[in-house]
């Protein structure tokens, strides 16, 4: 096959998987996660049902994807803070990141069951391994960074199973903060400044 093919099933293979998982988090904006099927999600896409299973062999490998997707965005936006010893600016764009896709996140670490999370967890412990968290010298890092990913999941799906509180969303992403902060930095984080 030409190069110049190769390219063009590359590019179109790339666009129908993009088209699955924005899809997934239309669907999860209008439908609980236990409600959706493949054919929700491939009429969202505007795509066939067959490329559908070209692409993941079930619903669960397309919210892996969804949720590697998102750890990588994670990543990305608390990166730049991480790398200036911005422990504070990090955890601020992490919270924010939670609060504008809550409805997705609550999908994935609640509605996908136990099974998925821990795979979740799993998935983000392999990709926080790799940022510049200031890490507690006398901790094993390996442990710490499971902790850290591991409470702060637990935090998270404790506060996306609550109603927002009636103070506003700015004290709503205070209070996160500060659960993050004690819950699942404090023990394994050099002090945050």
């Amino acid at each position: 096959m030409p190069r110049d093919a190769n390219r063009s099933l590359d590019a179109r293979f790339q666009r129908s998987s993009s088209a699955l998982r924005e899809a997934l988090l239309r669907v999860l904006d209008r439908a609980e996660l236990a409600h959706v099927t493949v054919q929700m999600i491939v009429k969202e896409a505007g795509i066939g049902y067959a490329t559908f299973f070209r692409h993941h062999p079930s619903l669960e490998s397309l919210l892996l994807a969804v949720a590697d997707a998102m750890i990588g965005d994670v990543a990305a936006r608390i990166f730049p803070d991480l790398v200036k010893g911005n422990q504070e600016g990090a955890l601020a764009e992490f919270v924010l990141y939670v609060e504008q896709n809550r409805r997705a996140i609550r999908a994935l670490l609640v509605g996908g069951g136990d099974r998925i999370r821990r795979e979740i967890v799993v998935r983000a412990t392999a990709q926080a391994g790799v940022l510049p968290f200031q890490i507690d010298p006398t901790l094993p890092p390996e442990l710490a960074i499971r902790h850290l990913v591991a409470a702060g999941m637990e935090v998270i799906v404790w506060h996306l199973d609550r109603e927002p509180g009636r103070s506003g969303p700015s004290k709503v992403l205070d209070d996160l903060s500060q659960l993050l902060r004690r819950l699942a930095l404090a023990p394994v984080i050099v002090p945050l400044h």
